[in-house]
């Protein structure tokens, strides 16, 4: 059929992932159905038997997105809107299953018609370019993409709009087709997903050299040296949970006030690049703790499948939510004390396990204190339960700082501190950040991350030299 068959002169076929929208449909209705229902990934192999457009048909018809939602390339958009106005003819074709493409299409007001994977034909590649070749005639119609798999439809194309193009997408693309345009990426892929690691949360591995130091074992270099591997790899499985987050939760984040603003929500990454990064991520955190004794690899294994119990159940259910959180910070002790093999203290473990308990109850006040009105989204909380949460935050803080306060009279102290009376100082010290940090919350002045809040906060950074320089003069016992 050729272009003058429809008339209004040569159309303009636009791709929908990576190109009218910024990210992939599949990957994101995948992650809205995992996050729904964990266990149907066990009938994804099932369906991906039957062709992938099949697959994107049953995950599509069980997780629906919402257009409104998601995150648009305003660029092309707006182009688009001026080439209709014009009296271009806009067609929308893509891999995504019909159904998405649909409610994309309704929602723009753009296009005259749809063509999509329809559960038994995956248009992509070659059988895009063939459909639409068969449909408009070669180089009967101009078409707007972004990466390699655009290619095949280029080639048979009159003209190319590049997209997002990588380098070396829009050199091959020049090579088959005339280029019209081209909007380039404006964003760095590795610097937004440098972003979406959130490297400002490593500072909580740190924590895996605390009983180095309670030990006075800080200084030796070869335990220092594991302590530093088991570190990394917190770090770097902890980035992957993070991207795992941002996948599950792109609907609600796209929706908040502050978190839409996140890579992948606001469409700076890709998410099927942040998709591709996550195993990648792990492998290489697993591949670090095969270096440690085999119980740090097993205590890796035991944070990481409660991160993920935590992102799929555990953070909505009430009060279970914080005690999983404050457990996540004392497994990172954990994994110190296993990397050195030094005995796990009771006192330790009693002053981390409040602590991280306030730091947790903490974090969910200040996200209910901040919108009052309305419940939190996905939590098990309620707009009324912020006083409460704040009493039994700063009624754990001042726990944690008890048991400190008894562990300086223990025979333990005697052993360990040449002058273990200067502990009482830092006893002070550890009083004055958790009532500081928790009236600062009361007045809206913590964002709702406590850690990061301490990560920059001047008066924190003090009041951990002092703490430092009171460790330094109650020394250890020769």
């Amino acid at each position: 059929m050729t272009t003058r068959a429809h008339g209004g002169g040569i159309p303009l076929c636009v791709d929908l992932d990576d190109t009218l929208v910024r990210g992939d449909l599949l990957v994101e209705s995948a992650a809205l159905l995992f996050r729904a229902r964990p266990l149907s990934v066990l009938s994804w192999p099932l369906w991906l038997c039957a062709g992938k457009a099949r697959l994107k048909r049953e995950i599509a018809a069980r997780a629906p997105l919402d257009p409104a939602l998601l995150p648009y390339e305003t660029r092309l958009v707006e182009w688009l809107r001026r080439e209709k106005s014009a009296g271009r003819r806009l067609i929308l074709v893509t891999g995504s299953d019909q159904a998405l493409a649909q409610a994309v299409a309704g929602h723009l007001g753009l296009f005259e018609t749809v063509l999509a994977s329809d559960g038994e034909r995956n248009l992509t590649r070659e059988t895009k370019a063939r459909v639409l070749e068969e449909r408009f005639g070669r180089s009967g119609f101009d078409y707007a993409g972004s990466d390699r798999d655009d290619l095949p439809v280029w080639r048979r194309a009159r003209r190319g709009v590049l997209v997002n193009a990588a380098p070396g997408v829009d050199r091959a693309a020049r090579a088959v087709t005339e280029v019209e345009r081209v909007f380039a990426a404006q964003t760095r892929l590795w610097a937004e997903l440098w972003r979406a690691m959130r490297p400002y949360q490593w500072g909580k591995n740190l924590l895996v050299f605390l009983p180095l130091l309670t030990s006075h074992r800080l200084f030796d270099l070869p335990l220092f040296g594991r302590a530093a591997l088991g570190a990394l790899a917190f770090c770097l499985c902890a980035s992957s949970v993070y991207l795992l987050n941002d996948l599950l939760d792109l609907p609600s984040d796209r929706a908040h006030k502050t978190k839409r603003d996140r890579p992948l929500a606001a469409g700076r990454l890709s998410s099927t690049a942040a998709l591709r990064a996550i195993p990648v991520l792990l492998a290489a955190s697993a591949a670090l703790a095969a270096l440690l004794p085999a119980k740090f690899f097993l205590t890796l294994g035991v944070y990481y499948a409660l991160t993920l119990a935590y992102s799929l159940r555990l953070r909505s259910e009430l009060v279970l939510d914080v005690f999983s959180l404050a457990l996540l910070y004392s497994l990172r002790l954990l994994g110190g004390h296993v990397v050195g093999d030094i005995p796990y203290s009771p006192w330790l473990f009693g002053f981390s396990l409040f602590l991280f308990l306030s730091l947790a109850l903490m974090k969910r006040y200040i996200e209910l204190a901040a919108s009052p009105a309305v419940p939190t989204h996905g939590r098990g909380y309620r707009p009324g339960d912020a006083p409460i949460l704040k009493e039994m935050g700063v009624a754990s803080a001042y726990i944690a700082a008890l048991i400190f306060a008894l562990y300086i009279n223990s025979d333990q102290v005697v052993r360990l501190y040449a002058r273990p009376v200067w502990l009482w100082a830092l006893c002070v010290i550890i009083l004055f950040a958790l009532s500081r940090m928790w009236v600062l919350a009361q007045r809206g002045q913590v964002d709702d991350d406590p850690v990061r809040f301490v990560l920059r906060d001047r008066v924190s950074w003090a009041a951990a030299a002092l703490a430092a320089v009171v460790l330094a003069v109650a020394g250890s016992v020769p």
